[in-house]
């Protein structure tokens, strides 16, 4: 049974020579939303040629930039970023899939823990930003309380002040639900 490699891009994770064989493990991209995908994808490419060559093209990916796979047969296609592309001809190619290592589950905890100091970070500038608006509200309401009771009720300018405070008084009650 041929096992299929999946289309979207891939990560690298592992990538060590056995004697002439070259054994890779990729998981698949994860963000935040997407369903939880715990198997890594394993390659084993037997016979090859240039094993140092693709150790150090697959090296130099780790956990870094998204690669898209392509197998014809017994030969692995490697394409990566702008114009990287590397293509292994093996006499024998054996593709199997694999549960998260402790690294890579590691791996994946790091970025999201990421993620989540990026969101944490982003909440606070946003809890600045409302705070501010809700200062300067204040304050807006608070000259033109002062304003308009200089004026004559039902007036005009009162009647603009009135429809000013309503305005900024419903903006600071959208800050606070």
């Amino acid at each position: 049974m041929v096992i299929a490699i999946p289309p979207e891009d891939l990560y690298v994770t592992q990538c060590e020579q056995v004697g002439s064989a070259l054994r890779l493990r990729f998981v698949c991209d994860f963000h935040p939303g997407a369903p939880r995908n715990e198997q890594v994808l394993q390659i084993s490419l037997e016979g090859l040629g240039n094993v140092s060559t693709c150790m150090d093209f697959f090296r130099e990916l780790l956990y870094t930039k998204p690669i898209y796979l392509e197998r014809n047969e017994n030969t692995l296609t490697a394409t990566a970023g702008a114009g990287l592309l590397l293509s292994m001809n093996a006499t024998a190619l054996t593709v199997s899939y694999d549960r998260l290592n402790q690294n890579e589950l590691r791996k994946e905890v790091d970025v999201v823990y990421e993620w989540y100091l990026g969101a944490d970070r982003g909440l606070a500038n946003a809890h600045k930003r409302i705070n501010a608006v809700r200062s300067l509200t204040a304050e807006s309401i608070r000259r033109i309380e002062l304003k308009s009771s200089g004026h004559v009720h039902g007036g005009t300018a009162s009647v603009l002040y009135e429809q000013q405070l309503h305005l900024l008084n419903r903006i600071l009650q959208l800050l606070d639900e």
